[in-house]
């Protein structure tokens, strides 16, 4: 069991890296962040937050970016998502909709605050902030459907 999550986050960790140069557009479906989500609500917490540890800092390692900021903000989307799930029935597929909107947003948040309380470029993509965070709240959404 533990073999078959490893090899489902190192996939989504590889095929993220690799997506931006066979079409551009693709850099803004963070697959690695569904992954979490998936496991997130499959109300196991612990496994969840430490899948998200991994796969932030898989993401991170392989991307330019500061390191660990996708790392933690992995790891806290995927704690408040556990933390949600134990309070609400979020079993319904419609439901998933708005959660993962909502995650890609809570994780493009504390990936923004992190950058900036740190003082780092943000915008690998060449767009404003606003236009990559709208762009990666959508195609996240739009890839886990």
């Amino acid at each position: 069991m533990k073999l078959k999550l490893a090899v489902c986050v190192a996939l989504a960790v590889v095929l993220q890296s690799t997506l931006r140069a066979l079409w551009p557009p693709l850099a803004y479906a963070d697959l690695p962040l569904i992954v979490v989500t998936y496991f997130a609500l499959q109300r196991d917490a612990v496994l969840a937050v430490m899948i998200g540890t991994v796969a932030g800092l898989s993401t991170d390692v392989l991307s330019s970016g500061l390191l660990g900021a996708g790392g933690f903000s992995k790891t806290l989307t995927a704690y408040l998502l556990a933390a949600l799930v134990t309070r609400v029935m979020l079993d319904n597929a419609l439901l998933r909709i708005p959660v993962m909107a909502g995650a890609a947003a809570f994780d493009v948040l504390i990936y923004v605050v992190l950058h900036r309380l740190l003082g780092q470029d943000m915008t690998p993509m060449g767009g404003s902030l606003a236009e990559t965070a709208a762009y990666k709240i959508i195609w996240t959404t739009v890839v886990n459907l």
